[in-house]
């Protein structure tokens, strides 16, 4: 798994602090923080929405590889 992977597996649950999780995992507390805000934001969204939230795949869809699409591109 990677790194974004961990910190937010740590963030929700173990309920570590920023700081801890930097330090555990090795990476910059900025970049951490980073992650927690983008995964609270989209967690926020979805309670928002009223939809039912599964932490696991909300955690999973924030570290997939993104997709770009190549096929039709004009040079």
């Amino acid at each position: 798994m990677n790194q974004k992977y961990h910190a937010l597996i740590q963030y929700v649950h173990d309920g570590k602090s920023c700081r801890q999780i930097a330090r555990d995992v090795g990476i910059n507390r900025d970049t951490v923080r980073k992650y927690v805000n983008d995964y609270d934001h989209k967690r926020h969204l979805l309670i928002e929405g009223g939809k039912e939230i599964d932490v696991q795949a909300l955690i999973e869809s924030l570290t997939e590889k993104p997709t770009y699409q190549t096929g039709s591109r004009s040079k």
